[in-house]
């Protein structure tokens, strides 16, 4: 049996509980002034990557005020297996530049490629490659005129496991962090780690 002068304390959990319910009923039927505004579609659909053989997938953007790059990985770059390609933009719809092989060795697959872009218009294009099981995380530079500024390189230190699913962001001095997972590094199954890279890689 319920205490009734318990009941009638003002810290009594049944009229605490009565009095959120009054409350949760009222803000529900009020008004919302935090309506969700609608988005409108700016623009019909188009071709980001001109017609190419194969399959391109995955694919991921960088834009700035002076353009920006895309990036994707496809089966049609190199003659093993996956590799990446690129293509430059002047605007955010316009590829005034063809597509272009990022990838400079070819053994294996080049997949998951991530783009990030410096303030200047340049970028570093970053993607797990090599062949399966045995895959590390590298990169490559770009300038703001679409010149690279010299070949891919590694950027995940383990040689003896795998690394895979590379992430990228510009660190304000213009080096930029990655990380990424890697297979057994920390000695229990995947971990999760990152290198800082200056840009001149």
């Amino acid at each position: 049996m319920v205490n009734e002068k318990r009941n009638s304390s003002p810290t009594s959990p049944w009229r605490t509980a009565a009095a959120f319910t009054s409350l949760a009923c009222g803000l529900l039927s009020a008004p919302s002034t935090f309506a969700v505004q609608p988005l409108a579609v700016a623009s019909s659909e188009y071709r980001l990557v001109n017609a190419q053989v194969g399959d391109q997938s995955k694919a991921q953007l960088a834009f700035g005020t002076k353009g920006g790059f895309a990036v994707w990985q496809d089966n049609a770059t190199d003659r093993d297996g996956l590799g990446v390609s690129a293509r430059r933009f002047t605007s955010i719809s316009s590829g005034a530049f063809s597509a272009f092989p990022v990838n400079t060795l070819g053994d294996g697959d080049q997949e998951n490629p991530q783009v990030a872009l410096f303030s200047d218009g340049g970028a570093v294009f970053v993607w797990q490659g090599g062949p399966n099981g045995g895959q590390h995380i590298r990169g490559r530079i770009i300038r703001a005129d679409g010149v690279f500024a010299g070949d891919e390189f590694l950027i995940s230190a383990n040689a003896t496991s795998a690394q895979i699913e590379p992430a990228v962001s510009i660190l304000p001095d213009g080096s930029f962090i990655v990380s990424y997972s890697s297979w057994s590094q920390d000695g229990d199954m995947s971990g999760v780690f990152a290198q800082r890279v200056s840009r001149a890689g």
